[in-house]
């Protein structure tokens, strides 16, 4: 549904009506779906990433060239990069719309709820907010954050550490027995120690470690390329590409 105004998503819901030989015919077109989305959210996260402006409360970006509805997505992923609130917005016929997201501890609904007049539509809850407001009201949105600060709390992190020895194939079917996780059963953050066997760079862009023979290690943030750390911490996945092996898909270097 993130890409209605683009393709048809209606078959997703024919493919899960259908039963098991008629669904077969709506595979590939949801594959493409998928395919586009991922394709998107890449394109807008290469144009935000020139946008972002860390030194700000709250990290505020907007682009003619985003979709509206994968807004949330990208404020998700640079949320998860800086730890700072994020709003992200599409110009939708001179009218913004767009998606908040704050980390935990951080109330951005209430927050924002002072600038109410500027919106058009408003609403969320603490972690996360979908408003629209026309395009001439976005330099007051960006006074508004100047001239306010929002209240941070300390992010905890909770963090299973383990060696890299205890990282087995019967860890990762424990972890996929206990699916699906949510908002209140989150998949476990595991952090390992910088003991790999190798470093380098896919694509000119995202830090690799090969840690042994069964676990490697992949960051799609590219301001770790060269990043000193300790730990590395990330969700243990089984590898796509490498059918028996095992990656961490990192979210933090520290």
């Amino acid at each position: 549904s993130r890409l209605d105004d683009l393709l048809n998503v209606n078959y997703v819901v024919r493919f899960l009506l259908s039963n098991e030989e008629e669904c077969l015919m709506y595979f590939d077109k949801i594959e493409t779906i998928n395919k586009a989305r991922k394709e998107y959210t890449k394109q807008m996260f290469d144009l935000a990433d020139k946008l972002i402006d860390t030194s700000k409360d709250v990290i505020v970006i907007k682009h003619d060239d985003f979709k509206e509805g994968l807004c949330g997505l990208l404020a998700n992923r640079i949320l998860s990069e800086t730890s700072k609130p994020v709003l992200v917005f599409a110009n939708v016929d001179g009218v913004l719309k767009g998606s908040g997201r704050a980390p935990s501890g951080t109330n951005l609904y209430e927050y924002l709820n002072g600038a109410r007049d500027l919106f058009d539509t408003y609403g969320g809850h603490a972690a996360a907010v979908g408003l629209s407001l026309n395009n001439d009201k976005y330099e007051d949105l960006l006074n508004y954050i100047d001239n306010n600060h929002i209240e941070y709390s300390e992010v905890v992190k909770d963090v299973v550490v383990l060696t890299n020895n205890q990282i087995n194939n019967d860890l990762i079917n424990d972890i996929n027995s206990l699916r699906p996780f949510g908002v209140d059963f989150v998949e476990p953050l595991i952090g390992l120690t910088n003991d790999y066997e190798s470093r380098y760079v896919v694509a000119n862009k995202y830090p690799k470690f090969l840690i042994n023979d069964l676990l490697s290690a992949i960051s799609f943030n590219t301001k770790f390329i060269n990043k000193d750390f300790t730990y590395m911490l990330g969700k243990l996945k089984n590898d796509d590409y490498n059918k028996g092996k095992l990656s961490l898909i990192i979210e933090d270097l520290v």
